[in-house]
């Protein structure tokens, strides 16, 4: 006997037929899954999606994205696809790990080093909200999840503690 859950899927072209299209049954769907009062699970999937058609190799309006919801008693993943252009997801989450264990930055919140720069602020995002996520390593596609029932703590802002929620996915490994 398999545990149960249920899958949602949702596939879009263009970053506005994710508002117009998704977000109003993902925050229904969320809102009757969790009690995620901040709404940190959904905007980290904003972020994940935005980024998805950022940085598409189709471009922002024409940006092939898929994004898949899976709901266990347990937790909540969402996976989110697009075709992107290059990143390197594990020189990029080395650089993270260097702040985590650097005693000058790693209990500095993120927002204080990143200061008024946007950049890198979607990652940042996700790792508040989520217990972890991975992305494979060429950047294509980011799952999030999030433990039920939703933890109702104050969500860490600290280099230290946010990065090791980081994970990248190489070859089916995890690391």
């Amino acid at each position: 006997m398999g545990i149960a859950r249920t899958i949602y899927t949702f596939d879009i072209v263009g970053y506005d037929a994710y508002f117009d299209d998704v977000l109003p049954d993902l925050q229904a769907i969320l809102s009757k899954e969790i009690a995620d009062e901040n709404y940190s699970f959904l905007i980290a999937i904003n972020e994940a999606v935005c980024n998805a058609a950022k940085y598409s190799v189709y471009g922002y309006d024409q940006a092939r994205i898929s994004i898949e919801l899976v709901v266990t008693p347990e937790d909540i993943t969402a996976s989110i696809k697009s075709k992107t252009e290059p990143f390197d997801a594990l020189e990029y989450r080395n650089n993270l790990i260097k702040l985590k264990d650097n005693p000058n930055y790693k209990d500095m919140p993120w927002s204080e080093y990143t200061g008024l720069s946007s950049k890198s602020r979607g990652f940042w995002m996700m790792m508040m909200a989520v217990d972890y996520f991975i992305i494979k390593a060429d950047g294509d596609e980011i799952r999030l999840n999030i433990s039920l029932p939703c933890r109702k703590e104050e969500i860490s802002r600290t280099i230290g503690e946010l990065v090791p929620r980081f994970f990248v996915e190489k070859d089916g490994v995890i690391s």
